[in-house]
């Protein structure tokens, strides 16, 4: 029987925008399944205490988070956020997991499926 080890680390960083309740908890799964590196988008302190969160680095802005090379960036910020902060990502070229709502408002949408498309990126809500 072959042992298929599914938790491995990918080299390029994945960021998490948010660190409510959801963004906790993606940063909790992406370290259960083995990514080690992992950034955290956040403005404010979690209410969790340190040692309930998975190992991780902290940037104030996406844009500092954005020089690290991420290959993908997962949105959980709040919802009127979240169209600017995919569409700023996008642009730099990062997968997207966005938690629904993709927006409060469809302005921007058809320009975040036109980049998506263009850079070939895979999106998911």
């Amino acid at each position: 029987m072959t042992n298929h080890n599914h938790t491995r680390s990918i080299d390029r960083p994945i960021v998490v925008v948010g660190l409510g309740s959801i963004g906790r908890r993606h940063l909790q799964n992406l370290y259960a399944l083995g990514q080690r590196r992992l950034i955290a988008v956040t403005r404010g302190t979690s209410p969790l205490p340190a040692d309930e969160l998975p190992p991780h680095q902290t940037e104030e802005t996406l844009a500092a988070a954005l020089k690290h090379d991420p290959i993908a960036v997962l949105v959980c910020n709040p919802t009127a956020l979240h169209l600017s902060t995919a569409l700023e990502a996008a642009a730099a070229g990062c997968h997207l997991f966005l938690e629904k709502p993709v927006s409060h408002q469809l302005g921007g949408v058809e320009q975040l499926v036109a980049i998506a498309v263009e850079k070939n990126l895979l999106v998911q809500v």
